[in-house]
């Protein structure tokens, strides 16, 4: 049912965005870390990118020390690891990195629902598991559920 409503939902918009680099800021930590346009985001700190939620997740619950980011990219058939060490900009974090987007078809929106329908399965296990184990209270998950929702709204990560 899930599934269906996300058919649904996401059909009604024109476009989509997709884990591939649309540009990068000028002298930004993504330019830095050797990351150009079209580059397709395959993996964030070792786990699996098919959409663009499953990258901001990854950004956002991102544990590495200084908020290093391990990515798995391909361009033009290159795949490449890159680290991208985030700026500090009026006490935020920064990548620098503008994600695509895609016309949206109705393949497309069957796609994007499939992947979305496991990535908000594997949110729910991964934040029931930190609030049972301790490592995260529920004021951190409803604050991690808003920042997530900023980000998608915004898109710009940097």
């Amino acid at each position: 049912l899930g599934f269906v409503l996300l058919v649904g939902v996401t059909s009604t918009v024109d476009e989509i965005v997709v884990p591939r680099v649309e540009f990068v800021s000028n002298g930004g930590a993504a330019e830095n870390a050797g990351l150009v346009a079209n580059d397709e985001i395959l993996k964030a700190n070792g786990r699996r990118v098919h959409i663009m939620e499953d990258f901001s997740w990854e950004v956002s619950n991102n544990k590495n020390p200084d908020g290093e980011l391990e990515l798995v990219v391909k361009n033009n058939g290159e795949t490449r690891k890159v680290t991208v060490i985030p700026d500090m900009v009026e006490g935020k974090i920064t990548y620098g990195i503008k994600l695509d987007v895609v016309k949206n078809t109705f393949i497309e929106s069957v796609k994007n629902s499939f992947f979305k329908t496991g990535f908000y399965s594997r949110v729910v296990v991964d934040s029931l598991i930190d609030l049972v184990t301790g490592k995260a209270s529920i004021d951190e998950t409803v604050e991690a559920g808003i920042e997530e929702f900023k980000k998608e709204a915004g898109v710009m990560f940097g």
